[in-house]
């Protein structure tokens, strides 16, 4: 159980780095340029900060993290089917800021309840999974 617990950060890096391939591969063939191109990732990594920043001022209880779990899964499959339905050079942009937001919920939620999981095992193994 706990080795499949640890692995949903390796499943969600894997469809981070799809999406975003899948991405650079869709714009490439639009015509978009290379600084354009490159753009992805920080629009990606602004998603990242703006809800990492969000996250610190929001005094959210850790009964919502499982259900803020369940929004950042179906806002990751919305955005990818959006992502194949609707594809342009600025809604690509978007599409990438929401995205960096999505993993970031996904990562505070996942390391808050990550302590229900791994209470009783020693610091190195818990860190040694993760």
């Amino acid at each position: 159980m706990t080795v499949l617990v640890y692995s949903m950060p390796f499943l969600l890096y894997l469809c981070s780095g799809i999406f975003s391939t899948v991405l650079v591969i869709n714009l490439s063939e639009i015509g978009a340029n290379a600084f354009f191109i490159s753009l992805l990732a920080v629009f990606y990594g602004m998603g990242m900060m703006v809800c990492a920043g969000t996250f610190s001022r929001l005094k959210i209880s850790k009964k919502f993290y499982p259900k803020l779990l369940y929004i950042e899964s179906c806002m990751q499959a919305i955005i990818s089917f959006l992502c194949i339905l609707l594809m342009n050079r600025q809604i690509a942009l978007f599409y990438s800021f929401l995205y960096g937001v999505s993993t970031t919920i996904f990562f505070v939620c996942f390391q808050s309840l990550l302590d229900s999981v791994s209470k009783d095992l020693p610091v190195r193994i818990s860190s040694a999974f993760y």
